[in-house]
């Protein structure tokens, strides 16, 4: 049943008994489902509520929604979640503080409290700041252990080259 109020100036379409597309001054409001073929312009923006999600994929495999609380990326199907990018910036929701950097070709950052803390280099690792080990730390050489830290206690295996000055508190020469 389709109407078209001459006075309103409002269109409709019921199905029995149910208004399903209304046409007004306002806009377009439908009930159920829109099926488009082609593709689909918005010239502003995709306005829903708390937990209505954009799903994607034949069988809804990634999801996009916010449940009143948080927001959510969900990649649910089968297959990797990839995010291509020149440049990708995480930040805060405001965007006044940075959380990680990644740079084609360049370094990975990760920043706290705004502040870069760790950037990857052609050549490793550069880290400002201290470095906390809770169960020691091996650094290791050619695939055997060069340096370990145990607690107050420093190993190292090999042969050692020492430039400037070593201060030693106390020495255990006993070999094991």
């Amino acid at each position: 049943n389709t109407v078209f109020d001459y006075e309103t100036g409002i269109f409709f379409k019921k199905a029995g008994g149910t208004e399903i597309v209304r046409f007004d001054a306002a806009g377009v409001d439908v009930t159920g489902t829109l099926d488009v073929t082609g593709q689909l312009d918005l010239s502003s923006h995709l306005d829903m509520p708390d937990a209505a999600q954009i799903k994607l994929g034949t069988h809804d495999d990634l999801k996009i929604f916010h449940d009143g609380s948080n927001s959510y990326v969900q990649d649910v199907g089968t297959g990797n979640l990839f995010i291509d990018a020149t440049s990708l910036r995480l930040r805060t929701g405001a965007g006044t503080e940075t959380y990680l950097t990644a740079d084609g070709n360049g370094s990975v950052d990760l920043y706290y409290d705004n502040a870069k803390k760790l950037e990857t280099t052609s050549t490793g690792i550069d880290v400002t700041g201290n470095i906390d080990l809770d169960n020691g730390a091996k650094i290791r050489s050619n695939g055997a252990d060069a340096i370990t830290l145990s607690g107050a206690n420093v190993t190292i295996s090999g042969n050692t080259t020492v430039s400037g000055t070593l201060s030693i508190g106390s020495l255990d020469t006993s070999s094991t």
